[in-house]
């Protein structure tokens, strides 16, 4: 008979190596992996002079040498941003700057300071350029991502919007549309902080309140997140309603470039609520009241 102490433990599913391969690749896949990996594209562009520094001093010729540092900050700019873009071409441009004026830099630009300026001038313009173009196809698909959730919105109750940095409408949903009696295709490109949409905002006393205050306005001055906040909103019709606002910001940036918002009409919830206060008042006042004339008899 065999002790349970002497049996060899099973294999665990984790070693089998189909299973490893499967989790090498998924590790490799990661987008947080990728991400890093973007970051790292501007050491390209150290590899690049490195590699014509190392081949000066071994006399060796290379072919086209500062074609390939251009190439390596266009491929900064297109895997980083306008950031990778600038940084890589400033130093693109200093070290073609040194390389000219140390008598190892491209023929065509020997000539004299002009032309290295207009050298150094075109790695910059180019990094920022294709750095801009990167920023602004990366935002456009972050928010491609984000609006792709609209079309299961529109199923739900609770209305949906996403908002830009200055607080204009990039998307919506039909329940938001209904919510503020407006339709869908004028709320996008408007902005919902001010009267573009024939909204007005009240304080609890019914009067207009001011826009700078709203949970919108806010978490946009601020990039902070605004959860469960109530406000009321008089509709072009004259009907006010009260809405739940959550806004959060873009997730992990320090300037959001979006904000997406989820409102939920509360307006009869809050009906019944103050319906409530009003029937307990009466009730403690006919209470009161009552206490009054019962007393009196008492004594």
């Amino acid at each position: 008979m065999t002790h349970l102490t002497d049996a060899a433990p099973p294999s665990s599913r984790s070693d089998h190596p189909h299973l490893r391969g499967h989790t090498v690749l998924a590790a490799l896949r990661s987008p947080l992996l990728l991400d890093r990996l973007r970051q790292l594209t501007p050491l390209a562009i150290v590899l690049v002079i490195i590699w014509i520094a190392v081949a000066r001093r071994s006399d060796d010729v290379l072919p086209i040498p500062f074609l390939a540092l251009y190439a390596a900050v266009i491929l900064s700019a297109s895997a980083v941003g306008f950031r990778g873009g600038l940084i890589g071409g400033a130093v693109a441009g200093l070290f073609l700057t040194y390389a000219t004026y140390a008598g190892f830099g491209p023929p065509g630009l020997d000539s004299g300071p002009r032309h290295v300026l207009f050298g150094t001038l075109l790695y910059l313009a180019s990094g920022a350029f294709v750095g801009y173009r990167t920023d602004r196809r990366q935002r456009d698909l972050r928010i491609l991502r984000r609006s792709a959730a609209v079309g299961l919105s529109d199923a739900l109750a609770e209305g949906y919007l996403l908002l830009d940095a200055e607080g204009a409408v990039l998307d919506a949903n039909q329940p938001f549309a209904s919510m503020i009696g407006v339709p869908l295709d004028r709320i996008i490109g408007r902005h919902v902080t001010n009267t573009d949409l024939g909204l007005t905002y009240l304080n609890p006393d019914g009067t207009p309140a001011d826009v700078r205050t709203l949970p919108l306005a806010l978490a946009i001055a601020t990039g902070q997140t605004q959860y469960d906040q109530l406000i009321a909103v008089r509709r072009l019709d004259g009907n006010v309603i009260n809405v739940r606002l959550n806004i959060a910001p873009e997730a992990g940036a320090d300037r959001p470039e979006y904000f997406v918002t989820t409102i939920t009409d509360v307006t009869a919830r809050v009906a019944d609520e103050r319906e409530l206060a009003r029937l307990n008042s009466e009730l403690a006042a006919r209470s009161q009241e009552r206490q009054a004339l019962v007393g009196p008899a008492l004594t």
